[in-house]
């Protein structure tokens, strides 16, 4: 298949988000502000049938960070003055090795 370029809305500020999308994620482009409080983050994805998540974590400025992130997507500044950091994962959700602890 052809890549294409998509937008996903998030609404939930200040939190880690789970985007679901019929696509396989190529890369993260940008991030910009959509309404008043929330975020549109715009991927280049390769359309697929079935369903792939992706995380995105949304931070303001100042608030504690895990460490796990991921990559910078942008940071952006809403109508409403508030100043949000995008971060998300490069790879989808489904193509992440699980993490075993023990032996």
């Amino acid at each position: 298949m052809t890549n294409t370029i998509w937008r996903f809305d998030i609404d939930t500020i200040d939190d880690t988000v789970d985007v679901d999308m019929r696509a396989d994620l190529v890369r993260w482009l940008h991030a910009e502000p959509h309404g008043s409080t929330g975020v549109t983050v715009w991927a280049e994805v390769e359309p697929v049938i079935g369903t792939r998540t992706s995380r995105v974590y949304v931070r303001g400025t100042g608030h504690p960070m895990t460490g796990d992130e991921g990559t910078h997507i942008g940071t952006v500044v809403t109508i409403s003055g508030l100043v949000w950091h995008i971060f998300a994962d490069d790879l989808p959700i489904d193509d992440l090795e699980p993490e075993y602890e023990g032996n």
